[in-house]
């Protein structure tokens, strides 16, 4: 748990620093379901490659939705046909990080592209990697 806590903490701490490629393609939306509240935002970094996976400076693209009781989408245009993964944060009090409890376990809802969970650390590329055909895909996933 302390992994997915510090990974969480810093892909929000410097998620000013990305900015989304813009190329022709298709349309990735990623429905989350279980959100508990419709407090903060929701936020989704998605990775196109093993190598960046996890790693905040190397997001391929980030977008954040007003939190919404229930489910929320999140959509990512003009996504070229590739591999990718995704982590999504629940940030209820919009302060761009985790928030940890007890032994360091997240107090804010979190989840990964698959529904792939690794254990006390987040899941592996290989895990929560998926194909796009880069004509369109949704992808449904349940927060933790």
């Amino acid at each position: 748990m302390t992994r997915i806590a510090f990974f969480l903490c810093t892909l929000f701490c410097f998620s000013g620093f990305v900015q989304p490629h813009q190329t022709e393609g298709g349309t990735l939306k990623i429905v989350i379901t279980s959100v508990k509240n419709a407090t903060g935002e929701v936020c989704v970094a998605l990775y196109n490659s093993e190598a960046s996976f996890m790693k905040e400076e190397q997001m391929y693209a980030w977008e954040c939705v007003p939190a919404k009781k229930g489910s929320v989408t999140v959509s990512f245009s003009d996504l070229p046909e590739g591999t990718y993964a995704f982590s999504i944060l629940h940030d209820e009090n919009k302060n761009k990080t985790i928030d940890l409890g007890f032994m360091g376990i997240p107090k804010e809802g979190y989840g990964f592209s698959n529904n792939s969970m690794g254990f006390m650390a987040p899941p592996s590329f290989d895990k929560a990697k998926f194909s796009f055909s880069g004509k369109g895909l949704t992808q449904s996933v349940k927060m933790k």
